[in-house]
């Protein structure tokens, strides 16, 4: 075995902090090094280890511009990465994401043809035979699947999508995506007395999967019928993020009268201290034919922080709770403003489900343990 070897982690545009805090190996073992390739543009610039920045088809605007059914049809979609070649084959392992994109398809090909060495990728989907719309799209995620040495996936349920679309179970490992739990860690308790001030949270996208209407209708409900149980307490939304729904979503609050939000924005750097000021979190995610909450990072990120969750059992999202929050069927609106209710006014049930999440963090979803099993996978194939 060689004392140095270097990884690809290609994500393209979709490079992020939150994903990218399990793959800082250095700290865990010197001989492995990670470089990430993104595009121009990614989502995160600044992800612990080196990037290397590559012109992609999204950088260009093809995503905005010409209709995505059209780049479905003609080339597969627009996670085209110009350079790929050249770039990655001075590499030991190459590290992709779903088989389904475009730039996975480019790296299927290069292994095929042995410029390459070993190609692994993460799969998150969850929803089998997903992302097949077109005939080529279909074509590309069945040859990068054919070509790819090792699927790494997060979730049962990502493991036996790929199961049932003909991946042996020899080609898959499965292993926890883990949060700084150093970082995402409970505030100080400042008093025993009761809490005045109860400020639930989301943070996410603000698009309509995940579930920012059916938040809405709650939150409305429970001030309307409970407010005279809260009459010592302050109730406040907490609704932080971006996305294209953003100002019809707030139009929608608006329209509705629905009084105590407030709306922001705020960098992945600071967003541990928003866990810290609230007491409750909650995500309320719909699953569609196309879509359902693959893990939800924001759920391990609230868990580690020691808050009480409130989530929808959708997608994978009860894989990740387990029994450390409260799971509620999707769409039952009366139900999850009962369980807000009695977190906002049993102080003792908040406290012992913040316990019981931060407790399930640091046993399951601890970035540090993650890092080492990657290392583990990784010293496998070289």
């Amino acid at each position: 075995m060689r004392d140095k070897y270097t990884i690809a982690l290609v994500r393209g545009a979709f490079l992020n902090e939150y994903e990218t805090q399990n793959f800082r190996l250095r700290t865990i073992d010197k001989r492995f090094r990670i470089v990430g390739i993104s595009s121009k543009n990614p989502i995160s610039a600044q992800v612990g280890f080196p990037v290397i920045k590559l012109l992609s088809l999204s950088d260009l605007g093809f995503c905005r511009r010409i209709p995505r059914f059209l780049l479905n049809r003609s080339i597969g979609g627009c996670q085209f990465l110009f350079g790929l070649s050249k770039t990655v084959s001075k590499f030991d392992i190459i590290h992709t994401a779903d088989p389904h994109y475009l730039y996975t398809f480019q790296l299927a090909k290069l292994r095929k043809a042995g410029v390459i060495k070993k190609l692994i990728s993460t799969s998150w989907e969850i929803i089998p035979f997903n992302n097949e719309s077109t005939l080529i799209k279909r074509h590309n995620k069945y040859f990068a699947i054919k070509h790819i040495d090792l699927f790494l996936v997060y979730t049962r349920m990502a493991r036996k999508a790929l199961e049932k679309e003909g991946v042996s179970p020899k080609r898959i490992k499965m292993l926890h995506l883990g949060v700084d739990t150093k970082r995402f860690h409970p505030a100080p308790v400042v008093s025993k007395d009761s809490k005045k001030n109860i400020r639930i949270l989301f943070i996410g996208r603000f698009v309509e999967d995940k579930g920012i209407y059916d938040l809405g209708k709650v939150y409305n409900l429970l001030l309307s019928k409970y407010s005279k149980d809260f009459v010592n307490k302050s109730i406040e939304l907490i609704m932080i993020g971006d996305g294209r729904g953003k100002n019809r979503m707030k139009l929608y609050f608006h329209e509705n009268n629905i009084k105590n939000v407030t709306f922001k924005k705020v960098s992945y750097k600071d967003i541990h201290k928003e866990y810290q000021r609230a007491d409750i979190f909650i995500l309320l995610s719909r699953s569609s034919k196309r879509w359902s909450e693959q893990y939800g990072m924001v759920l391990l990120e609230a868990m580690s922080s020691g808050l009480p969750v409130v989530a929808y059992k959708s997608g994978a999202i009860g894989e990740i709770v387990g029994k450390a929050g409260v799971l509620v069927k999707e769409g039952d609106l009366n139900n999850t403003v009962l369980m807000l209710k009695s977190l906002i006014l049993d102080d003792n049930l908040r406290y012992r489900l913040g316990k019981l999440a931060r407790k399930r963090a640091i046993k399951y979803f601890n970035s540090e343990t993650t890092a080492k099993e990657i290392v583990k996978i990784y010293e496998s194939l070289v």
